[in-house]
């Protein structure tokens, strides 16, 4: 009967100190916004050169253009939620063989290419 009684004391012990922990904390990632985080990254890297920019903004129309949230979507070929499916992803870290921004540009800084990815995995909102 000791044993039962000391059994029981011991699972009531682990269930109370189990009950007191604290949830871990998860830091969550800073909401990403296309016209504050993504539209200054295009603007400053696929724009440059009016190499994405639309005939309106003063660009030749060498490409497709990335002027507008609506741009982006279509041309961007963004996939919400699924940042390794949109080709404009793809593109900037080079999975798809054809980096941009071309040579003599820099490549994106790792957290522009953070913001892209969080944009993409956030549901790639127009906010």
């Amino acid at each position: 009967m000791k044993l039962k009684g000391f059994t029981i004391l011991i699972a009531l012990f682990v269930l109370i100190v189990n009950g007191c922990r604290n949830a871990p904390i998860i830091p969550e990632s800073p909401v990403i916004s296309f016209g504050a985080d993504i539209q200054p990254i295009l603007a400053g890297n696929c724009q440059m050169s009016s190499c994405h920019a639309s005939s309106q903004n003063g660009g030749e129309a060498r490409a497709r253009p990335l002027d507008t949230y609506t741009d982006v979507m279509s041309n961007g070929g963004i996939v919400p939620y699924q940042a390794h499916s949109s080709s404009l992803y793809e593109r900037v870290i080079n999975e798809s063989g054809n980096i941009m921004p071309p040579a003599p540009a820099q490549p994106l800084s790792q957290q522009q290419l953070l913001n892209i990815y969080l944009w993409i995995m956030q549901g790639a909102n127009n906010n």
